[in-house]
């Protein structure tokens, strides 16, 4: 008995929402998106409400226009596909009509929706709705590299601030507007939008990163600690996850925690920033930390990202010189050299990179001289005559 009434409100739940055309509607677009149907959520979307009326329904139909078409014009009409088991928007891109359904709407987001503001000025949805469009643009020209509208960040702001005013905004939509904040370099009031996002959700995988970084910047490193951590915790995108433990690698190795701080770079580097920054950081930390083998590796990681850059070599040496391990250095380029003895390149560079930590290490000058005629020797075998490297090389020579 005491079992039957939640039963009883589950059926009557049940009923109400199957008697609820936008529900049913809703759940039936849902269920094509979950599928990779973009083309027949569209058709259930669009046919049921032509002129936008229903809040719900228009939501919907702006997040696939702005995540799932395969193409705009102008972000006036979109394109959608159905997706085949084994098909991706790439396969689209090279050949459009190999795919059965396809649609093509007319969908002026932004004419749309300033119209229905000028209808409805109380309604904040439709506020919310063109914060989170302007941001879209914003990002995928940003994204993209190409030139940003100039007015763009100042409608984003301006349309979330009225949304949240009017109790219509959500943790995304405070994430979205930090964002443009913490672009702008105003992390205070970036902070600020990210407690109350926060309040909403806090398990929104972004706000706790965004926060961790606002926090970072404003010198705030113990609380950033935290709410990284919640991130790293949250994230399933290895490459997110990358981000945050190279924030949370900053953080250690700013409290001095060398060993968490190596720890977390490795893990950023495992998941996926094998970039020179992280490369750098972990062999810094291997010195600091007196792990030798470990370093050795750890600089020749460093090179390989890019053998021929004489600059990582320097700023090996450095480290290396830095942690009075110049001993290990020049056993790291001996075995280098054997590596690469056929190639004048990378020869070269090590000769520049020995000029320069004898010369730092001694002030012999003559010893720094005769590496780098080496270096000019292997050098001339790669470069023409009039290239910079021997500009540099004469310079370093005094002459």
């Amino acid at each position: 008995m005491p079992y039957r009434v939640p039963l009883i409100l589950f059926v009557i739940t049940l009923l109400m929402a199957s008697s609820d055309p936008v529900k049913q509607v809703l759940m039936k677009a849902n269920d094509h998106i979950r599928m990779r149907k973009y083309a027949s959520a569209c058709d259930v979307l669009f046919n049921f409400d032509q002129d936008n009326d229903t809040i719900e329904i228009l939501d919907l139909k702006i997040t696939m226009a702005l995540r799932y078409s395969v193409h705009n014009i102008l972000y006036k009409s979109f394109v959608f596909v159905d997706f085949d088991k084994n098909q991706h928007v790439e396969d689209y891109e090279i050949c459009p009509e190999c795919f059965h359904q396809s649609r093509i709407v007319d969908f002026r987001i932004e004419e749309l929706l300033l119209n229905k503001i000028g209808e409805y000025p109380r309604q904040g949805a439709y506020y919310r709705f063109l914060g989170d469009y302007y941001f879209h643009v914003y990002n995928m020209r940003k994204d993209k590299g190409a030139a940003v509208d100039s007015t763009l960040p100042a409608k984003i702001k301006r349309n979330y601030e009225k949304a949240e005013s009017l109790k219509a905004a959500g943790s995304i939509t405070y994430d979205n507007h930090a964002i443009v904040l913490l672009v702008e370099k105003k992390y205070k009031e970036a902070i600020a939008l990210l407690r109350t996002g926060l309040m909403i959700d806090e398990q929104c995988c972004n706000s706790n990163y965004n926060m961790a970084y606002a926090l970072f910047m404003t010198g705030e490193h113990k609380e950033a600690l935290f709410y990284v951590k919640k991130a790293i915790d949250c994230y399933k995108n290895p490459l997110n996850q990358s981000d945050a433990y190279l924030l949370a690698g900053q953080l250690y190795e700013l409290q001095r925690d060398y060993d968490n701080s190596l720890m977390n770079y490795q893990m950023a580097r495992a998941k996926g920033r094998k970039d020179y920054f992280c490369a750098k950081k972990i062999l810094a930390l291997t010195l600091k930390l007196k792990i030798p083998e470990e370093s050795l590796q750890e600089a020749a990681k460093l090179l390989m990202l890019d053998v021929n850059n004489l600059e990582y070599y320097l700023d090996a040496m450095d480290l290396f010189v830095s942690n009075g391990k110049s001993d290990l250095f020049e056993d790291f380029l001996q075995r280098l050299g054997k590596i690469f003895n056929k190639d004048h390149h990378v020869l070269g560079n090590i000769y520049v990179a020995k000029a320069g930590m004898c010369f730092r290490l001694t002030g012999d000058f003559e010893r720094k001289r005769k590496n780098l005629e080496k270096a000019r020797k292997e050098f001339s075998r790669v470069f023409p005559e009039n290239h910079e490297i021997f500009d540099m090389i004469d310079k370093q020579m005094g002459r």
